[in-house]
């Protein structure tokens, strides 16, 4: 599904068919993380709910079937939608997860520099709050789905009336470099 903004970029969704599998391990790692350091808040982050590091791909290879989930979606995108031919490799720059509970939100911010990014939504009540984009659309997410989207576009999630676990990533061409 593709659903256009005033920028007019592109905001691509799918619900992932192996999410159940992948969401219970998920929901596992993430709930260790945050039994662990549920009283650390992050005071440099434009989320005001509890969230781990921006490194978790790296402190922890949990994560990589949906990474590798996540590269194979943006793939497709740019061969169906964007029509390239041979796409770049990608990699990812920050990847980190976020509990949320009921009031808490994230201010509007986007992740320029980084060309793609991503999120994926692991366990989500009913009625919890969407992500709202550039002021103009709104995105009800379900657990499962994966969203992405150009970096340049600012976004924000209203208080929340209901549980949220997320994962966030920012994703950069990994364009190889001659030796020197």
């Amino acid at each position: 599904m593709q659903q256009k903004v005033c920028k007019s970029l592109p905001i691509f969704s799918t619900v992932l068919k192996n999410r159940i599998n992948l969401n219970k391990k998920l929901i596992e790692v993430i709930n260790l993380d945050y039994d662990k350091n549920s009283k650390v808040r992050r005071n440099d982050s434009n989320v005001k709910a509890w969230s781990t590091g921006w490194l978790e791909h790296i402190r922890n290879n949990n994560y990589d079937d949906l990474i590798n989930l996540t590269f194979k979606y943006l793939s497709k995108i740019e061969k169906e939608y964007m029509k390239v031919r041979d796409p770049l490799p990608y990699k990812i720059h920050n990847l980190w997860a976020m509990k949320y509970v009921d009031g808490e939100y994230a201010i509007a911010h986007n992740h320029y520099p980084s060309d793609w990014s991503a999120v994926y939504y692991v366990d989500i009540e009913e009625k919890s709050s969407g992500i709202i984009f550039e002021e103009e659309l709104t995105i009800n997410p379900v657990s499962g789905m994966l969203l992405l989207f150009p970096s340049i576009l600012d976004h924000r999630v209203l208080p929340t009336n209901g549980k949220r676990m997320v994962i966030s990533m920012n994703i950069i061409k990994d364009i190889p470099h001659e030796p020197d």
